[in-house]
């Protein structure tokens, strides 16, 4: 954390987390020193298909069952995601196709909040169902 708070100037730090609630402290903390966390989400079926295409081409050999870890970690604490993240915060960005969702709408949309003005975003409306599990 001090070296976060330290550096002076902004920086960004992509990384995957476990979503249990000790990471959700961690980015409690960071969010205290200035950072602005986000949650990448979207249509769960879309985003396995992309991780197993994606997942022997990175040089990994990851078997079916290590996304389904995941995705059962995220299930178990979703509501303290969205607690923490707030629904402006979560952004889908893959959606059944798969279709990505344009970097620069990410971007728009972050850039929109970060700015403090109101609109569309691709974050997921309150109540809509966040499509998270084996049989989403």
């Amino acid at each position: 954390m001090n070296l976060v708070a330290d550096q002076g100037r902004p920086f960004v730090a992509e990384y995957g987390l476990w979503a249990y609630p000790r990471n959700i402290t961690l980015l409690s903390d960071l969010r205290k020193v200035g950072a602005e966390p986000w949650w990448f989400d979207g249509y769960r079926l879309a985003a396995f298909a992309a991780w197993r295409k994606e997942n022997p081409q990175a040089g990994r050999n990851l078997d079916d069952e290590a996304w389904h870890r995941v995705v059962d970690v995220i299930n178990a604490n979703w509501r303290e995601l969205e607690q923490f993240f707030g629904a402006e915060r979560i952004l889908r960005t893959i959606e059944r196709g798969p279709t990505y969702v344009p970097p620069e709408t990410t971007y728009t949309a972050m850039q929109r909040l970060l700015g403090g003005r109101t609109g569309e975003s691709n974050s997921r409306e309150p109540g809509e169902s966040p499509e998270i599990g084996r049989n989403a």
